[in-house]
């Protein structure tokens, strides 16, 4: 495809994306992707310890996934690890 996958196809396990495998264990760098039923869900990278950093609106935001997943009522995320 000509653009970058939108985070609720990266939260989507049964899509496959090309280089960027599903992996149910997060190692540092790992994407993090939350489906969402309005707009195109959220991402973030994976910075161990069970925090991630993303962008916000106006900042870069750093967060647990719990306490994202809390906060943006979402059940589940998705992880995926390039791979060349």
């Amino acid at each position: 495809n000509r653009y970058p996958p939108v985070a609720n196809d990266l939260a989507n396990p049964n899509i496959q994306i090309p280089n960027l495998l599903v992996v149910s264990l997060p190692q540092l760098g790992d994407i993090a992707a939350f489906a969402s039923s309005v707009g195109s869900g959220h991402s973030a990278i994976f910075i161990g310890g069970g925090a991630m950093i993303y962008a916000g609106r106006h900042d870069v935001k750093l967060n647990t996934l719990n306490g994202y997943q809390g906060q943006a009522s979402k059940e589940t995320v998705t992880f995926r690890r390039f791979k060349p």
